[in-house]
């Protein structure tokens, strides 16, 4: 769910950057899941510039001395690398049967748990379904038709890392734009991602570069 929000955002935007109505753009975007993330769909370096506009060092000197703005800079265009490189990951950390599943009920899967609940299988499937652990579940995707899950904690810790993942991702692409429309001049935005958002001076610096993008624009 976490990855198919942030693929919704990001399609929509791309939309609204191409001159559709942003609520339309958002409201009508036919996920697609995982496949979304990977490189077919083209490099994620191209798709971002088309969503998101940050400053460049020069763009910065303007309104900032220029070591706060070659830093600033520097901390933008990592931001953005690292970004890239996340939105990657995304895809091998989503599962396809896990994506089919969630199409029939959207945002809501139907947990049934062996070891609590009748099941009616033909013999194949109660072969699976002996071998699996304590932890395992079903997922009732449609029909008569269910998908056998481990439950492990490897399971969970990927679950909670794409969660993490996709967040992330979602939250900064979202600022970024919108510090773009609430600036002055509606030119640029500023947002700090990954490793970037953790350094107190990039911090330090985005915080001033944002005040003077708002202020003198």
């Amino acid at each position: 769910m976490g990855a198919e929000d942030l693929e919704i955002l990001v399609s929509g935007l791309q939309g609204w950057r191409a001159g559709k109505d942003l609520i339309d753009a958002l409201s009508l975007v036919d996920a697609r899941g995982p496949a979304f993330f990977g490189e077919l769909q083209g490099e994620w370096s191209k798709r971002l510039a088309e969503i998101i506009r940050f400053p460049g060092s020069t763009d910065l000197r303007a309104i900032m001395v220029p070591a706060k703005a070659d830093l600033l800079a520097a901390g933008l265009r990592d931001s953005v690398r690292q970004a890239c490189d996340d939105f990657l990951a995304v895809e091998s950390l989503v599962p396809w049967d896990i994506r089919d599943a969630m199409l029939s009920f959207k945002h809501g899967l139907l947990w049934l748990v062996p070891a609590s609940a009748p099941l009616e299988t033909d013999a194949i499937g109660l072969g699976r379904i002996d071998k699996g652990s304590q932890s395992s579940f079903v997922i009732w995707r449609r029909g008569k038709i269910g998908t056998l899950f481990a439950g492990s904690d490897e399971d969970l810790s990927t679950a909670l890392e794409v969660t993490k993942v996709s967040s992330g991702l979602r939250r900064f692409v979202a600022e970024a734009v919108v510090t773009e429309v609430e600036s002055r001049s509606g030119k640029w935005g500023i947002a700090l991602y990954g490793e970037t958002a953790d350094d107190p001076a990039q911090r330090s610096a985005a915080a001033e570069g944002l005040a003077a993008m708002m202020e003198k624009i």
